[in-house]
């Protein structure tokens, strides 16, 4: 049932992704549920309220520009992307 479930709130969270990456949805309905996967960006993270401070605080290192990949950032760095990707999945359903 996880995986199932899983596939569905990838789809939900691509489509939200496009829409607030085009300006389309801005307000509270584009942060709902934002999902981290292997291409979320930096900046999809801070337009769901996680600062810039805490971002760098999960990273342990200075933000990159927001455009970047949070995982090509991570390999790149030479991070763990599993572990990023909690802790930034952590502050983004903290907000």
């Amino acid at each position: 049932a996880k995986t199932g479930g899983a596939v569905t709130e990838e789809s939900t969270e691509q489509s939200s992704a496009d829409a607030a990456a085009s300006g389309e949805a801005e307000g509270d309905a584009s942060l709902e549920g934002l999902l981290i996967k292997g291409k979320t960006t930096f900046r999809e993270v801070l337009d769901a309220g996680v600062s810039e401070a805490d971002l760098e605080r999960a990273l342990g290192v200075e933000m990159p520009n927001p455009l970047t990949v949070i995982k090509t950032f991570c390999t790149e760095q030479g991070l763990d992307f599993e572990t990023v990707k909690t802790a930034l999945q952590a502050l983004v359903e903290a907000e």
